[in-house]
């Protein structure tokens, strides 16, 4: 099944003439993938700066969403670590599955992540967070039918920074956090480093199975960035970073099991876990690494992006009222998965002006593979003889995607300007599965003995055109009119 969007905004931005406005430092936004003043792009987009960011205490991925009209941001119920994105009434509410791809793209510095199930993360040096909303036609195209988060890391100078805080709050809550960057050679080589150790040691969820509370973590987060530019029109920047994130799970309200005396419902209210502590939770440990080069020459600039990742990630919790969760005698059924997703990519730009400035102009290349794994079992117990595998699903997915694209604006003169693109992406997928019988000789996933394999293929393409029209009333105000169509490859379940 394939995902298709077409949308068409008229909208007007405006920068008011009051003091507070007036002298508030310029936002540079890279929506385009060129740097350019915010109040002169014809993009649906929010951008924070480093000050906006500290001012609104965005400290994590997920407070993004509490300051985005139209983007909602929430944990899952078994890992914290996981994030659901929703925007303009799309998301995916599974991001923990190596098969869920999320409607709006999620950027690091100008890298796609492909999988949310570990993208709760503490920010730490982060310099500007930009949020697009609708289909990125054109210069995203991958999964971006709903609209794009993209975050950037500070990227080191010639000026010598440094900060570092420490905290604590209730629950036992600390962290610590800090950065430091700065020239190694004086107009040629800077480096920094950025650590976040962040912990909570008392739970805030009621636990009666335990007489304990849950919503512990315990989340360790570094990165570190080298930035070259001693030859002249060469920009060369290499990070690499690392997480580890540690949590005992959320909010999962346990029910009677059907066909008990009692009837099926809920075992306690919203702020109830009946998961014993071990059995619940989540945890992520990632690694990765980025190195983006751009060239100047004459009107040309030449832009490499390549990018490599790799996730482990974990998740547990109790799914029904009952063995595990501390009623003996009474049937339960536990659920973990454990998960593996090694993704490297490849994007080209060539960005150039033409025709003395009045066509800017960009064509790229990129190029995505994901290769995973993820076994996903339920252990059904009693709480009085051992736990027995109910059911067992191996899974191994691959996905190659291949994208050309191509986008212009044509300027008429100082007011009146014009946008069209276009951009071609293929998605090769790769599925299969192995459901196997539980210990009690059955499968819930199909009901024979010797369990079942599946092999699937399928290959998905389509052309995303945009359109776009903008015009400059004056210095404070400019009105666009963009129409872009977006895609999203079909998938397996």
């Amino acid at each position: 099944m394939k995902h298709r969007c077409l949308t068409g905004a008229a909208v007007a931005a405006v920068m008011t003439a009051g003091p507070a406005l007036a002298e508030m430092d310029e936002i540079v936004v890279e929506a385009t993938r060129r740097a350019e003043n915010l109040q002169s792009v014809p993009v649906a987009v929010s951008a924070f700066g480093t000050e906006q960011i500290a001012k609104l205490q965005i400290d994590t991925t997920q407070d993004i969403g509490d300051n985005v009209p139209n983007l909602q941001t929430y944990t899952v119920t078994a890992g914290a670590q996981a994030l659901q994105l929703h925007a303009r009434g799309a998301s995916v509410q599974n991001p923990g599955f190596n098969t869920s791809e999320s409607p709006v793209g999620f950027y690091v510095d100008d890298v796609y992540s492909g999988r949310l199930a570990s993208i709760n993360l503490d920010l730490t040096d982060i310099e500007r967070i930009e949020v697009l909303r609708g289909p990125q036609a054109t210069l995203y195209g991958r999964n971006t039918i709903a609209g794009a988060v993209k975050v950037y890391s500070r990227t080191p100078g010639d000026e010598l920074y440094a900060n570092a805080s420490v905290g604590a709050g209730d629950y036992d809550t600390v962290q610590a956090k800090g950065a430091i960057g700065g020239p190694i050679i004086e107009g040629a080589l800077a480096a920094s480093v950025a650590i976040n150790y962040h912990k909570r040691d008392d739970g805030w969820i009621d636990n009666p199975a335990t007489g304990k509370e849950q919503g512990e973590f315990d989340n360790k987060i570094g990165r570190a960035k080298l930035h070259y530019y001693g030859i002249d029109n060469l920009d060369v920047k290499l990070s690499v970073w690392g997480v580890d994130a540690e949590n005992d799970g959320y909010n999962g309200i346990p029910y009677v099991p059907f066909g008990s005396v009692d009837g099926s419902g809920p075992l306690g209210d919203f702020y109830d876990n009946f998961s014993p502590n071990g059995t619940s939770g989540g945890d992520s440990e990632q690694s990765g690494g980025t190195l983006d080069i751009s060239y100047e020459l004459g009107d040309l600039t030449l832009r490499s992006i390549t990018a490599v990742s790799t996730i482990d990630d974990n998740f547990s919790f109790g799914l029904a009222g009952g063995g595990f969760l501390g009623f003996t005698g009474v049937p339960g059924l536990l659920v973990d998965s454990d998960s593996n997703m090694d993704q490297w990519s490849q994007e080209l730009q060539v960005l150039g002006s033409s025709f003395s400035d009045r066509l800017e102009w960009i064509v790229g290349f990129f190029y995505l593979n994901e290769d995973g794994d993820q076994d996903y079992r339920g252990f059904a117990g009693d709480g009085i003889n051992p736990p027995a595998v109910d059911f067992l699903e191996a899974i191994d997915t691959e996905t190659d995607n291949y994208s050309v694209y191509g986008e212009g604006t044509w300027a008429f003169n100082d007011r009146l300007s014009a946008t069209v693109g276009l951009r071609w992406s293929k998605d090769e997928k790769d599925f299969s599965i192995d459901c196997l019988p539980g210990s009690g000789g059955t499968s819930t996933c199909v009901p024979t003995t010797t369990g079942l394999s599946v092999k699937l293929d399928e290959n998905y393409d389509e052309w995303t055109p945009r359109f776009g029209l903008d015009y400059q009333l004056n210095d404070k105000w400019l009105t666009y009119l963009s129409a872009g169509k977006g895609f999203q490859a079909g998938g397996f379940q």
